[in-house]
């Protein structure tokens, strides 16, 4: 078939605009005015509009203004909450933007798959998705997984069609289909929404999953509902048959449910993760799924792949040992497929061999090998010079690639693979064997990565290699060593990994004496008896499998179907589960973990299937991930029990008055008052609290663990039971000296809504002390206090809103009665914690909130 130019730059810019982007159309985020009337539908604030309307037709004009703005306010922040999570998951996709290989204006060349249009010519490789619908120009050896379309989970071979129009579905590649080997080209017939997946996208539209944190966070929004309305119904009644007015116990009964029932709390798990997601990014993780940010939190075993993570990916030939030097070098450029590091690698140091020895070597003119860089028209001028007759790509299973290559006047078969299974394919003897043998461990023992390599004279006639036949009559050529050394950083996020009582288990398909070689020198060194290899893991049993797992930590000479069966076996004992990947093969094992990792220069697929792609690659990254999820779970709790304790007083204070039959000492508009200044400030900036310096150094937090635990919830009675005890001592004794109901109310008032901005900071940790949890290290804390304390002492100076709120001027005395008491609260809160410290209740588990 002749060669195909592709189009040109002006082409394909005006058929972009003929035919738009090349992408599946996905459900657009809801338009501003959706999200905002979306706020609105809570039953929560059903009851809070209902309150308003009947203070309305009651003359309550003050109630009927703070409870209004109490549902402006709640719908606003929840508004621009959601809002930004949403602008945040927008721009983070934005980083992940598939690539193709396509020809333009003659040039090979790599551009966003979104830019495809009918009428190019697009390079297909082993581990890539096909970007668009199209008719195959040119096939090698091309097998693709079309399962997304399907249901084959089989591979299916491809075969180039001598006419553009052909109909049978062999000479059609569509989009989302998988390369699972050799290599191809192809010219788009169709893109975005008319192509095969474009039209039946409805159907594959992923569904974003529901984690244990979602459920438990639903579960206690339903039990504290239930729970307080329960309560508020309980006050209402006893009120009325108290004797309380009607119009003043009812707005006070709905003003302590909305206050009481954090009605904010899926916002703020959504602003929370949303956070932990941009820290992550910033650190240079990417990840896809909001909820996979806590989950990150609750990883208990690291499955990580050595080659890119543990090391820096950037592999370097460091010296070869072949019988024959010349046919060594020609077999490291032709016995390539320019597909991953390591073949750049040895395609480079082929060409600097093959140019220094040329003249001596007699091979043909070297003019198209100057370019240091490797790109597809490299492989096409070399195999230009020496045309490939065939090939048996590589593959995992068999761990060797096979061509059939013309080298100057003969024809010969060139395989290339693993060290020890070409040597056993061929001629020396058994004590020579052995000899290389012993080499590859030797080499293997200093960090060297290896690639053995072998060759047999062409039968006559010969055209096509067969597997079964290949490994007869091969002669031994030598291997080439690769050194790729340990990423600066990795021993230290490996230590703090470790010390965080996550297991690091290393999974790789090279020697185990490489792998252990560079474990050591990350300061990880393993023993012989927690390796095991791939051939000992084919024959183990899975109950022997699943005892080995503990002691195990290196996975050597492994196969992708092999981290897929490793990945369940320790989901089986109960471990979540984060693994590292980047071949298409990987792709069941990301989606067999409960985190899914991959590398930036994974296949597409592997990018699909993951739930974070490590931008740079780099192990420390997953622990910087981990880091941030486990601080989104302690900011969450910490949330929780601000605004449960808080709230929690308020109605304890409101039942005391009742049972010692005193008036209210707080009327609807205080409530609520307190409610969005002295909680809604401060909860808004616990989601934006940096993480403790001790997150690291516990073990992981169970996911079945609930949100608010028996410790937890302990803590929550006590400070409820000890602000809303204290406010009822103020309250009544003001009331019972002075006589006067509006003074009492005020120093309620002040002494509720002053209390929580001090103990805020007491809520940062359970098990450290409050001067040890760097109280100025959140600025948004510190402003939103100072704030609170400003925005809590206008009604008592300014006369319209003293009025407004019922309250009268404080004398000083009183507000240091109200400081006083907070701090005595801060220091009674602190006791208790130093208390529970001491009897060990906390049992040194991370995230209770924040510790």
């Amino acid at each position: 078939m002749p060669a195909h130019p592709g189009l040109t730059t002006s082409q394909a810019e005006k058929l972009l605009a003929q035919h738009g982007p090349n992408h599946i159309p996905e459900t657009p985020p809801p338009p501003p005015l959706v999200i905002f009337a979306s706020q609105i539908k809570n039953p929560l604030i059903y009851v809070l509009i209902a309150a308003a309307v009947i203070t309305f037709f009651l003359g309550d004009f003050a109630d009927f203004t703070v409870i209004s703005l109490a549902i402006v306010l709640n719908t606003i922040i929840g508004f621009f909450q959601e809002q930004k999570a949403i602008r945040t998951l927008t721009s983070l996709k934005s980083l992940l933007s598939p690539q193709a290989q396509v020809i333009r204006d003659g040039k090979p060349q790599s551009l966003a798959a979104r830019l495809l249009v009918p009428g190019d010519l697009v390079i297909l490789n082993q581990g890539d998705k096909v970007p668009a619908d199209g008719t195959l120009f040119e096939a090698e050896d091309l097998f693709l997984n079309e399962a997304i379309l399907t249901g084959e989970s089989q591979p299916r071979q491809k075969h180039a069609s001598r006419k553009i129009a052909a109909k049978s579905h062999v000479y059609h590649v569509w989009m989302g289909t998988l390369v699972v080997a050799g290599s191809g080209k192809f010219l788009v017939t169709a893109t975005g929404k008319h192509t095969q997946l474009g039209q039946i996208a409805h159907q594959v539209q992923q569904i974003e999953e529901t984690t244990a944190l979602k459920r438990h966070i639903q579960r206690l929004a339903r039990t504290l509902t239930l729970l307080i309305l329960a309560l508020a119904t309980l006050i209402f009644i006893s009120g009325v048959a108290l004797g309380d007015p009607l119009e003043e116990i009812f707005p006070t009964t709905v003003a302590l449910a909305v206050s009481a029932i954090p009605e904010g709390l899926p916002v703020s798990l959504t602003v929370v993760l949303a956070i932990a997601m941009g820290r992550i990014a910033a650190k240079k993780g990417l990840v896809k799924r909001l909820l996979s940010a806590e989950t990150l939190g609750s990883v208990t075993v690291i499955c990580a792949d050595k080659t890119g993570t543990l090391t820096e990916g950037h592999m370097r030939v460091v010296t070869a040992r072949f019988t024959d030097d010349k046919l060594g070098a020609l077999s490291a450029l032709l016995v390539n497929n320019f597909h991953n590091p390591l073949e750049i690698a040895m395609a480079r140091w082929s060409l600097k061999q093959i140019k220094t020895q040329a003249k001596s070597w007699k091979l043909p003119p070297l003019n198209h090998f100057k370019n240091k860089t490797i790109h597809p028209s490299t492989q096409e001028s070399i195999l230009a010079a020496f045309p490939r007759l065939d090939i048996i790509p590589f593959s995992s299973k068999t761990k060797f690639i096979a061509t059939l290559n013309q080298v100057q006047h003969r024809q010969l078969a060139l395989v290339s693979g693993a060290p020890e299974l070409i040597l056993s394919w061929t001629k020396p003897s058994q004590l020579q064997k052995q000899r290389w043998q012993d080499r590859f461990n030797t080499w293997a023992g200093e960090g060297r990565r290896l690639v053995g390599f072998a060759y047999r004279p062409a039968k006559k006639g010969e055209t096509r290699l067969v597997a079964s036949t290949l490994k007869h009559h091969l002669t031994w050529l030598g291997v080439i060593l690769f050194e790729d050394p340990p990423r600066k950083g990795v021993a230290r996020a490996i230590k703090k990994t470790l010390r965080a009582g996550i297991k690091i288990k290393v999974i790789t398909g090279d020697y185990p004496q490489t792998a252990a070689s560079i474990l050591s020198q990350l300061n990880f060194p393993v023993t012989s008896d927690q390796i095991l290899t791939g051939d000992e893991l084919a024959h183990l049993p899975e109950d022997e499998l699943k005892n080995r797992l503990a002691d195990t930590v290196l996975f050597a000479r492994t196969t992708p179907e092999q981290k897929l069966t490793i990945v369940k076996a320790l989901k089986d004992k109960g471990e979540i589960v984060a693994m590292t990947g980047d071949g298409v093969n990987d792709a069941p094992a990301l989606a067999a973990a409960d985190i899914g990792l991959v590398v930036a220069e994974a296949s597409d697929v592997a990018k699909e299937t993951a739930d974070m792609v490590l931008l740079d690659s780099n192990f420390a990254t997953i622990t910087h991930a981990i880091e941030e999820g486990r601080n989104a779970f302690a900011n969450l709790r910490k949330i929780i029990l601000y605004l449960l304790s808080d709230a929690f007083a308020e109605i304890i204070l409101i039942i005391g008055s009742m049972l010692a039959r005193l008036p209210l000492p707080l009327t609807a508009v205080q409530i609520l008052w307190i409610n969005l200044i002295s909680d809604g400030l401060p909860d808004i900036a616990l989601t934006f609290d940096p993480k403790d310096a001790d997150i690291m150094r516990h073990p992981p937090r169970h996911p079945r663990q609930p949100v608010i635990n028996s410790e937890m919830g302990l803590i929550i009675a006590l400070v409820s039971a000890i602000a809303g005890l204290s406010a009822l001592i103020v309250f009544s004794w003001f009331y019972t000296d002075s006589g006067s109901l509006a003074l009492a109310r005020s120093l309620a008032f002040v002494f509720l809504g002053i209390n929580s901005l001090f103990y805020v900071f007491s809520c940062r940790s359970l098990t450290r002390p409050v001067w040890k949890t760097r109280p100025f290290s959140n600025r948004f804390l510190i402003a939103a206090v100072g704030t609170g304390f400003i925005l809590q002492s206008l009604p008592f100076y300014l006369p319209p809103l003293s009025s407004f709120f019922k309250v009268v001027p404080l004398h000083p005395l009183h507000l240091l009665v109200a400081v006083l008491g907070s701090l005595l609260l801060v220091i009674l809160i602190e006791i208790i914690k130093w208390a529970f410290v001491k009897i060990d209740l906390f049992n040194h588990r991370p995230g209770q909130t924040g510790s």
